[in-house]
């Protein structure tokens, strides 16, 4: 698997994750925004009452694993954040960010891929750095091999 491989897995089961688990929740898709993706930073905040998410991947480590004849395996260890957000106008919007965050990490942890495998996930909650939006962060430890 190479990088951009990669971030496309990656990215694609935490928007997957995000929306089955708002559907559930909340009753309606919630919106989703990539750290990466320069038309996401531009645009504004949802409107208010939308639950929304933020992808971003950080990677932490690329190391070689193996050598032999004419190929090397490396692995690349990384963090998947899954930024969640839901508005301080819904009275339930504590609860309710609880249990899409508890639902997108249970995911992460039961996921099985032969190329991409999480290790860990955790739920950081009640982070308040935005004023207009209750915060929750999923964050996964993810890994997976390249062959050159």
């Amino acid at each position: 698997m190479d990088n951009a491989s990669a971030r496309t897995l990656l990215y694609d089961f935490g928007r997957d994750q995000f929306r089955l688990a708002t559907q559930a929740v909340v009753g309606t898709q919630g919106e989703l925004r990539y750290g990466s993706d320069p038309s996401s930073r531009a645009k504004l905040d949802p409107p208010d009452g939308t639950y929304w998410a933020r992808v971003t991947r950080r990677i932490v480590r690329e190391e070689q694993e193996t050598l032999r004849l004419n190929t090397r395996r490396w692995v690349s260890e990384g963090l998947l954040f899954v930024q969640l957000f839901a508005p301080v106008s819904d009275s339930r919007a504590l609860v309710r960010i609880d249990q899409i965050g508890e639902q997108v990490r249970n995911a992460f942890r039961t996921y099985q891929h032969a190329e991409m495998e999480f290790t860990n996930a955790w739920i950081n909650d009640n982070v308040n750095d935005e004023p207009d939006w209750i915060r929750a962060n999923v964050i996964a430890d993810y890994a997976y091999r390249q062959f050159i």
